[in-house]
């Protein structure tokens, strides 16, 4: 046996993983500087939801475009693991026929109107995108979400955007009101009207009239209710108390004035890693699918993997870091 620092027996060496028996405070802080001191891997969530669907107007002249969606950041040293839902694009109405609601797995966009009058159809609200400790989908079990934008309205002269997606609290659709829907989720509550948890509101249908769908979320947006309303944008959210949560942000989509073939889309965030996805039509289609990616760190946050990138299933993926 060899003499160690007065203690008697092997040398005592730390790996990024493992470091027993007992150690001194001096001697902590230089495994620490050559980096081989176990550090607790944490993992980075960003995401966006799915971008409302677009109204169109009588022959094509007008449209109201979907809202973009929200988009959320997390840091987590919880281990996992973590089960996703990715939001699906609002679906965009024609014909008549409002875009079909999402399911829960596609982050429960609301359903557009339908229009009596045949011209016209409505855009459905994007779904939610999000990562729980549970493949049980529930708030309760909700780290992160990233709101749904709402669908957009039209009909033969006007045409009505709906609301981003959350963030905090949804946007309001074009118009919005209590009695006329298309108010976005928040913290407590789903937007007017039929915005619930995790789901955004369907619209009520017209005869001549569109309304859009809200976009899924922690709440749901509301569905519009009369005349040219566009869906309120869902909530977003962030568990802070959850274990192992280190920081977080979220950032509202936009809602953008539509009509007449008019420029660019709704866009809901600035992250060069997502491209297009998450964003509200900008034309007589549906918006694009929501996207979540994740990476890992070793060290505490210094050096970092690349991104892994989850697209639009629907059905709940499992990440096990």
């Amino acid at each position: 046996m060899s003499g160690n620092g007065g203690i008697v027996g092997p040398k005592n060496t730390p790996t990024a993983s493992v470091a027993s028996g007992i150690w001194s405070l001096a001697e902590v802080q230089e495994a620490r500087r050559g980096n081989i001191w176990p550090v607790t891997p944490r993992i980075e969530f960003r995401m966006v939801g799915g971008g409302g669907g677009a109204g169109s107007g009588y022959l094509g002249n007008y449209y109201g475009r979907g809202g973009g969606a929200g988009y959320t950041v997390f840091v987590t040293e919880y281990a996992g693991p973590f089960y996703v839902i990715v939001g699906k694009g609002g679906a965009v109405g024609s014909g008549g026929t409002g875009g079909a609601a999402g399911t829960l797995n596609q982050g429960g966009g609301g359903k557009g109107g339908n229009v009596q009058q045949g011209y016209y159809g409505c855009g459905a609200g994007g779904g939610f995108s999000g990562v729980f400790i549970s493949n049980t989908i529930t708030q309760a079990n909700a780290l992160a979400i990233a709101g749904g934008g709402g669908g957009g309205a039209g009909d033969g002269s006007n045409s009505s955007f709906g609301g981003g997606g959350g963030g905090t609290t949804g946007g309001d659709g074009y118009n919005a009101s209590a009695s006329g829907g298309g108010e976005g989720g928040t913290q407590s509550a789903g937007g007017h009207i039929n915005g619930a948890a995790l789901d955004g509101g369907d619209a009520t249908d017209g005869t001549v009239y569109g309304t859009g769908g809200g976009g899924g979320g922690y709440y749901g947006g509301g569905g519009g209710n009369t005349a040219v309303r566009g869906g309120g944008g869902g909530s977003g959210y962030l568990n802070t108390g959850a274990t192992g949560y280190l920081s977080g942000s979220m950032t509202n989509g936009v809602g953008v004035s539509g009509g007449n073939y008019q420029n660019s889309g709704a866009q809901e965030e600035s992250d060069s890693n997502f491209g297009n996805y998450g964003r509200g039509s900008n034309g007589i289609a549906s918006g694009t699918d929501g996207r979540v990616m994740w990476r890992k760190s070793v060290d505490g946050g210094v050096t970092w993997t690349s991104f892994t990138q989850l697209s639009m299933t629907g059905t709940v993926q499992t990440v096990t870091p």
